[in-house]
């Protein structure tokens, strides 16, 4: 990985990680509308280079505090007024995770077309011993340590993706 002078851009490979993600896109969903949505003119000139069409985002949803959710909503709402037409998918994919798997993606959209599944979220198993700090004392999250293995499964959220349908 090297981080380049301009520090929006991390490059693996010689590529900015938003080159995978909009690459993995479309390998996966070939003919889907594939969108960035960014307020910065630069990544939105990067990603069209790429291929993927372009959404400038309201500025007011380009703040370091703001959630994901009301950007994807935003940006499915005003593309689908752009184009006349409705999106049965919504997949979030974030530049940050550039090992994603076209396999990957596919598997979970073929799950999410074919079963009463309404979302699926990449995830990893993340089941370890945790501590939780309250003011300035460290707490165990647990009443005895026992191996990991021996924990009940937790899993997070990995950030790869989010597919889900439009409806939700």
């Amino acid at each position: 990985v090297k981080v380049s002078a301009n520090p929006k851009w991390i490059a693996l490979a010689g590529k900015p990680l938003i080159y995978y993600a909009i690459q993995k896109a479309l390998d996966a969903f070939g003919d889907a509308y594939i969108v960035v949505s960014s307020e910065d003119e630069e990544i939105l000139s990067t990603a069209q280079l790429f291929g993927a069409n372009i959404f400038k985002r309201n500025p007011v949803l380009s703040k370091d505090e703001t959630t994901l959710d009301p950007v994807v909503f935003e940006t499915l709402i005003k593309t689908e007024s752009k184009l006349g037409q409705r999106f049965d998918f919504v997949v979030t994919m974030q530049p940050t995770s550039p090992l994603l798997k076209v396999e990957s993606l596919k598997s979970a959209f073929n799950k999410i077309c074919n079963s009463d599944t309404d979302t699926i979220i990449s995830a990893t198993n993340d089941t370890h011993l945790t501590w939780t700090k309250i003011g300035d004392k460290f707490s165990p999250n647990y009443a005895a340590r026992v191996n990991r293995q021996q924990l009940p499964s937790v899993f997070k959220e990995s950030g790869g993706f989010l597919m889900t349908k439009r409806e939700c």
